[in-house]
């Protein structure tokens, strides 16, 4: 994500720095050009000042300096006027225009310009020597123009290359900044459930994610309290009542062979036996479930899928015979490291849950191929599916989907919590045969 963040912040200055270039560019451009344009008009009039202070004194004449000087890029010309119409054209003005409008054709070619050649010209009125001409001052604007272009393009260069700097170490601190965000949401994408945090968000060098840091580390103290407290008290409670249920049950069990117990009486005792031994299991459950989320069990054995099927099909093809099911399996050869009890536990449940809850006389369908994600093992059976609420609450406890079946509705929460101590992923889903259950296990715990 801070990748991602630093990536679009870079975009976006990338963008930023385009449009000011751009712009800067075209307004580097026209001043250049006004800056120019200001230096010729400047240029033109000293060259007219010149020339008729030259005239006036006498060193050249008018005819000998009038016209276009072949080779070169500027001339003067002088046109002779009448009093009145020079008193109608006093006023000086500066303008640029195209060699046609200057010269005819066959002066074009006799002076060896272009037909697109540029020139700025200064048109002024003046007596000299008692005479009023119209004094026209002209200069290719060509030379000019390169000037600018030159100019333009070291400005242009300069600032490109002043920027990408700036752009680089912009960039530079960016990832600086974002480095230490980058490693927190990292750290937090690791954590699969609550006993995945610890508080080992360092101090940087910024105060901004110094305070997020802060905070992280005080809610995760706050958090592996909470998650201590509770795990001594799903312990010792657990503990605490698997005593007085054990005696419990033991006093019913002698009590059922008391000669002179009534059968009305030995019916209740019955009946407070099994509630006795529900207890029971739904206490060792508590406790193993709290086991499992603390991760007190060990993940080192080595076993193969086909051997936990084969225990668990020798376990349960007794209550499959009972309700007339079948047990099929198509399961590709594959060894995992893990708990091997746990493990089969999982696959116990599921398959359990499946043979429970499907319709008599049907099957169920145990399927498990290599993926190129890992492995890939479903439990289907032919039964009426899941319903949406159970969907969306699997892992909750004490969820049951149907109360004709003695169970405290910890089964899938039991598989869930054995599936995220292995990184394992359980999905539940409904096809068209019924209710469908995928264990993706990952390639890192499948062995070579």
């Amino acid at each position: 994500m801070a990748q991602r963040l630093t990536q679009v912040l870079a975009r976006k200055h990338l963008i930023i720095a385009v449009v000011f270039i751009s712009l800067s560019s075209v307004g580097i451009y026209l001043l250049l050009q006004r800056a120019i344009f200001h230096e010729l008009d400047e240029h033109l009039e000293h060259k007219f000042v010149e020339t008729t202070k030259r005239i006036s004194q006498g060193l050249i004449s008018v005819s000998n300096i009038n016209g276009f000087i072949a080779g070169s890029e500027e001339w003067i010309e002088f046109k002779e006027m009448g009093e009145i119409t020079a008193e109608i054209h006093q006023e000086e003005r500066f303008f640029t225009t195209g060699v046609d409008a200057l010269l005819d054709e066959d002066q074009v070619i006799n002076f060896e310009l272009e037909t697109h050649d540029q020139f700025r010209v200064m048109e002024k009125v003046t007596q000299i020597n008692g005479t009023w001409y119209q004094v026209l001052v002209v200069e290719s604007i060509v030379a000019w123009e390169a000037i600018v272009v030159r100019v333009f393009w070291a400005v242009f260069i300069s600032l490109t290359l002043l920027l990408s700097i700036l752009f680089y170490y912009d960039n530079l601190i960016l990832k600086r900044f974002f480095s230490p965000l980058t490693s927190t949401i990292y750290k937090l994408k690791k954590v699969k459930s609550a006993r995945d945090v610890q508080s080992d968000f360092k101090m940087t060098d910024f105060e901004e994610i110094n305070q997020l840091h802060d905070g992280l580390n005080v809610m995760n103290r706050q958090l592996q309290k909470y998650l201590n407290e509770q795990k001594e008290f799903i312990e010792n409670a657990s503990h605490e009542l698997l005593t007085p249920l054990t005696i419990l049950k033991q006093r019913t069990e002698s009590m059922l062979s008391y000669p002179d117990v009534s059968r009305e009486m030995l019916q209740e005792i019955a009946t407070v036996n099994q509630t006795v031994a529900r207890l029971s299991r739904l206490s060792q459950t508590l406790l193993k479930i709290s086991k499992i989320e603390n991760q007190e069990f060990q993940l080192d054995d080595e076993f193969t899928m086909n051997e936990l099927i084969a225990a668990i099909r020798d376990e349960l093809d007794m209550l499959a015979e009972r309700n007339d099911m079948e047990i099929e399996c198509d399961i590709s050869p594959c060894r995992f490291f893990g708990n091997r009890s746990l493990f089969q536990a999982m696959i116990y449940n599921l398959i359990k849950n499946a043979l429970l809850y499907a319709k008599e006389e049907s099957s169920v369908l145990i399927s498990g191929k290599k993926s190129s994600a890992g492995y890939q093992l479903s439990i289907e059976d032919e039964g009426s599916g899941f319903p949406d609420w159970v969907m969306t609450s699997q892992s909750k406890r004490f969820i049951r989907s149907s109360q004709k079946h003695d169970s405290h509705g910890l089964g899938l929460s039991i598989a869930q919590a054995i599936a995220d101590l292995h990184g394992i992923r359980l999905e539940l889903f409904n096809t068209s045969r019924g209710a469908n259950v995928t264990l993706y296990i990952p390639e890192s715990i499948i062995a070579p």
